[in-house]
């Protein structure tokens, strides 16, 4: 279940079988993984949330007065016994039978924190070892996709942003392979983006190949370079 859960492909569905496998490999009766809402107080968002083996819908919720409070600052909570007494304004505690939490902090490549990964039993916990160790390892993947799906939509809004733009602006590989051809460039060459991405670039435009290979070169040496290419 662990090698399932942390090797299953990403995208929409990964949290959640990530979710199940985990629940299933720790026997327990709910698992969940958020992200952290931005503001005061702070707020969760589950982005996947399993009980009983069955995915049931996302909710937000407040993170004081429940045990994720303390994920906040902490990278575990371990909550063994009367879950629900010591937390009683957690409703969906009482509402699942809850009697013990454990929790980590998903953390990111730059060590900020951007969500949390928890699982409910209905009994008390006496041996948490196997559970901890083994929560870290889905801990460590859900961050490691939460951050990439984080970069991914960022990418995606300074595309939008260089599409608004009437500069042509082209994104290349180091082979000349078109990656990207906004919609300032479709106005200025011609062609649209469809039939100018995979395409090189030398070809397409025409270039002189010996000013080109120049550039080339010097943007290879120096990270940069700034200039004119002519027909």
């Amino acid at each position: 279940k662990v090698a399932t859960g942390v090797s299953a492909s990403t995208g929409t569905e990964f949290f959640v079988q990530l979710a199940r496998n985990m629940t299933d490999a720790l026997d327990a009766k709910a698992g969940f993984v958020s992200q952290l809402i931005p503001g005061e107080p702070a707020m969760g968002q589950t982005i996947a949330a399993v009980v009983d083996g069955h995915s049931v819908d996302n909710i937000s919720y407040e993170i004081n007065s429940t045990p994720c409070q303390n994920l906040l600052k902490a990278d575990e909570c371990i909550v063994p016994e009367k879950l629900a007494e010591r937390f009683p304004h957690a409703s969906t505690l009482a509402a699942l039978g809850a009697q013990a939490y454990v929790g980590r902090r998903l953390v990111d490549s730059t060590g900020q924190t951007v969500g949390q990964l928890f699982v409910l039993f209905t009994s008390p916990l006496k041996e948490t070892g196997f559970i901890t160790s083994t929560l870290q390892i889905f801990a460590a993947r859900a961050a490691s996709e939460l951050e990439r799906q984080q970069a991914d939509a960022q990418v995606r809004e300074q595309a939008a942003l260089l599409n608004a733009t009437s500069d042509a602006i082209v994104l290349k590989n180091l082979d000349d392979g078109i990656l990207f051809w906004n919609q300032g460039a479709e106005k200025i060459y011609g062609w649209t983006a469809a039939e100018a991405v995979g395409q090189k670039s030398l070809e397409l435009l025409s270039a002189d190949p010996a000013r080109f290979n120049e550039g080339l070169s010097a943007l290879k040496q120096s990270g940069q370079w700034l200039g004119e290419i002519k027909k």
